[in-house]
């Protein structure tokens, strides 16, 4: 009888490789079986995972004579490398330093897994991440075992939303790996990555032996970073606060009006160059002035009805934000919660996300995640209309996308959650029902009134419809709404309160 085909599936994550591995035994009516390193499908294929990149770039030395590895690193630099070279993932001792055996770097032994599994697969799947990096990480790998990345028996599966449904549709539009949209993409990888190490290398050798310290890395990315935070730094520490005066107008419905301006008055006696009152004496004439009677002219009185779509679901760094804002807790705190929230308890999605869109063909699932999250959330999902298209949901928007935004799985806590776990889960949840919401509709009045040569104005909301607001009411600090307005076209005059506010910038 002859051996069937065998196929191998390449993932990056291991959560990806577990749930393909799941999808795929179900197709075939069992259970995947845990390999050495890998799942193993009921027909004996088997699903494996790089953990990132499992081939890596040589450091400086290994272009270098023994000579100049002694000597200083300006006696050769700019390294200029025609064929770069690489080596299989080292092993990390727990501190972070490569393991070492006889003077000699230990491979990753995962590597070994892979090797031995690809070189005697009959049929490859590439089901890294869809971006240029997720494609370069496996396509270095069949290069590094000899495998030409355009061979047809090499398969690619687009993999971006991790469900029984996108998967699915993932298996059932198998691509070739040669396709020129896929190997352009790991072309424009190769292309970032050998860029980064010209310009990391150089430059890094060079401040190393400039400053003396060999500590010392740039980059790419971390330089100008560090010179964004160090310019802020240098900003914070030459500021000179400087105080000025507001006047600001109550009037007898509530309103307050804040002076906003003087015609021509800046760099004049008791204004600074760009036209704030930095004298008392002066907020207290423009005061004394209107509480003595001074009439005041509507300049602008006007109302527009404004509506606001739902905020797009979250990335990652937008969680950290929003969650680190509202609960009180360390972007650290927010990070290690999500990742307890999506690998231990299994109830989001993957969070290392830069994206903030879904694929349409999840919007079929809402109807089943807003009932499995109906009884912790009764009121909420009860609110959200599952027939809806939110603008969340765009194929067009994922073009490119590695990874779909962050959102619930549908499923609840079956053990114990901690308070920052239960916190960001609240926050998820909320943030992916008030997709289904309507618009938040309110008015927006302005209000523009002047005394003589002084400007005063005044800005509000009045809310028409609560919307989404209402999804995420119940996580969300401070007044949503805004401040309210009354009377706001209303002529007034100089009869009602007026006083001086002091601000420092």
């Amino acid at each position: 009888m002859a051996k069937s085909p065998l196929t191998v599936i390449l993932t990056e994550k291991p959560s990806v490789a577990r749930d393909v591995a799941a999808f795929l035994a179900g197709l075939q009516g069992g259970k995947y079986q845990n390999g050495n390193g890998s799942y193993v499908l009921p027909n004996g294929d088997e699903v494996t995972y790089t953990v990132g990149h499992i081939i890596e770039m040589e450091m400086p030395d290994a272009y270098l004579t023994k000579e100049q590895n002694s000597a200083d690193a300006m006696t050769y630099l700019p390294l200029r490398i025609d064929e770069y070279k690489y080596h299989p993932r080292y092993k990390r001792n727990q501190d972070g330093t490569i393991a070492m055996r006889e003077d000699k770097p230990v491979i990753d032994p995962h590597f070994r897994i892979l090797e031995k599994l690809v070189k005697k697969a009959d049929i490859i799947i590439n089901a890294g991440d869809v971006g240029r990096e997720g494609q370069l990480i496996m396509d270095e790998l069949f290069v590094y075992l000899g495998i030409d990345p355009n061979s047809p028996k090499i398969k690619r599966m687009h993999v971006v939303d991790n469900t029984p449904e996108g998967l699915r549709s993932a298996w059932q539009n198998l691509e070739l790996n040669s396709l020129p949209k896929w190997r352009n993409t790991g072309i424009a990888g190769l292309c970032r990555s050998e860029s980064d190490w010209d310009i990391g290398m150089n430059a890094s050798r060079a401040y190393q032996s400039l400053l003396g310290d060999r500590r010392i890395a740039l980059g790419r990315v971390k330089t100008p970073v560090l010179n964004i935070v160090s310019e802020r730094c240098k900003e914070i520490e030459n500021f000179k606060p400087v105080d000025y005066f507001v006047p600001i107008v109550t009037m007898t419905d509530g309103l307050q009006l804040r002076w906003k301006a003087r015609k021509g008055a800046e760099g004049s006696p008791g204004f600074d160059l760009q036209g704030r009152i930095i004298s008392k004496q002066v907020a207290d004439a423009i005061v004394a002035q209107i509480n003595a009677g001074a009439q005041g002219l509507v300049t602008k009185a006007e109302s527009d009805l404004k509506k606001v779509k739902p905020p797009l679901p979250f990335s990652l760094v937008k969680l950290q934000a929003e969650a680190s804002k509202r609960l009180g807790i360390s972007v650290e705190e927010v990070t290690k919660a999500a990742q307890s929230l999506y690998e231990k308890h299994k109830l989001i999605t993957y969070v290392g996300t830069e994206c903030e869109y879904l694929p349409e063909t999840m919007l079929t699932e809402a109807r089943s995640i807003m009932e499995g999250l109906s009884p912790m959330f009764n009121r909420l999902m009860t609110g959200a209309n599952s027939q809806m298209h939110p603008k969340s949901y765009s194929d067009k928007k994922m073009e490119g996308e590695e990874h779909h935004a962050i959102i619930p799985k549908g499923v609840l806590p079956k053990g114990q959650l901690s308070m920052e776990e239960r916190g960001v889960f609240d926050i998820i949840t909320r943030r992916f029902a008030a997709q289904f919401y309507p618009d938040y509709v309110y008015n927006a009045f302005s209000v523009g009134i002047d005394f003589s040569a002084d400007q005063f104005t005044a800005d509000a909301q009045e809310m028409v419809q609560s919307g989404w607001k209402d999804a995420e009411a119940d996580s969300e600090s401070g007044d949503a709404d805004g401040e309210s307005l009354s009377g706001a076209g209303a002529t007034k005059d100089a009869e009602n309160e007026t006083s001086s506010e002091r601000i420092s910038r």
